[in-house]
């Protein structure tokens, strides 16, 4: 049997919880995002990059798209690290006002780990990625990597802690072909067992 739930005269509908319980999410009924807080989220710190240098999100929401920048002095809490409330304040910030509405809005859930949900009060479905960190020298390689710490960016992410330099063979697989289906489109990448992580990342972007 299946829960059916439908508002009234279409209105915007939205499900999400809003304490230390999953629930809602467990069931399948959450059209929120809800961020981690098991970990520290570090802000990126990469050699000859400024300091100054914001890391950048992409947000979607329904069909449209916004791009979110993230500054240090904006997001950082007394120790050093990225406080998640912050972030999800500066994302429902930056948001609304490209949209010129209030389209997004946050709740924190447990105020002791900073675990916050984000949500479209218009109901429609949130996607949050990484954007590349603006400085050509850098880009499309790295990213802060911001939402990915937060456990709130979309897609898919590979297991345990890789480096760039990390080759195939390396961490125990030998050459191979993955294949790769989105949309109607197949594409398959050829890898060989040298190459490194970064170069498996090339090829799939390219």
């Amino acid at each position: 049997k299946r829960l059916v739930l439908r508002p009234k005269d279409n209105e915007a509908f939205v499900i999400y919880d809003r304490n230390v319980n999953t629930y809602a999410a467990q069931l399948g009924m959450s059209t929120a995002i809800r961020c981690n807080g098991t970990t520290a989220v570090n802000f990126p710190t990469l050699p000859c990059v400024d300091p100054n240098v914001p890391s950048l999100m992409k947000v979607q929401v329904g069909e449209q798209a916004f791009e979110v920048k993230l500054y240090m002095d904006d997001v950082r809490n007394t120790t050093g690290t990225v406080d998640r409330t912050k972030v999800m304040d500066q994302i429902v910030k930056q948001v609304n006002q490209q949209a010129g509405e209030k389209l997004l809005a946050s709740d924190v859930v447990n105020a002791t780990t900073g675990e916050t949900v984000l949500y479209a009060k218009t109901g429609e479905a949130l996607r949050i990625t990484d954007l590349p960190i603006p400085d050509p020298a850098l880009s499309p390689s790295y990213s802060g990597g911001i939402a990915l710490q937060m456990g709130i960016s979309a897609g898919i992410t590979s297991t345990g802690t890789i480096q760039d330099d990390d080759t195939i063979a390396g961490l125990g697989g030998t050459a191979g072909t993955i294949r790769i289906r989105s949309a109607g489109k197949t594409v398959d990448v050829d890898l060989a067992a040298t190459d490194s992580m970064k170069v498996v990342a090339d090829k799939i972007r390219a």
